[in-house]
């Protein structure tokens, strides 16, 4: 399955990742954490419904989005 990300677009694509479906699951994301801009992409550090965190990339000159995931967000008590 390939990796994708559902974005709110305002003036622009990719403005705010909403959900993504990574290893055959749908994640709702939660939390935007980070964001910030390199050459030619838009990056994104996000939390998703069941606490897993994420690195997403998106190629502004492909129109593709890359998926990385961080692993489980470990809460203190």
């Amino acid at each position: 399955m390939t990796e994708q990300v559902e974005c709110y677009s305002g003036a622009s694509y990719g403005k705010r990742p909403t959900l993504l479906r990574h290893e055959q699951r749908r994640l709702e994301i939660t939390l935007i954490e980070a964001r910030w801009r390199t050459p030619g992409r838009r990056c994104f550090r996000v939390l998703t419904q069941d606490n897993q965190r994420f690195d997403l990339q998106y190629d502004e000159s492909s129109n593709l989005w890359q998926i990385n995931p961080l692993g489980a967000l470990i809460e203190e008590e």
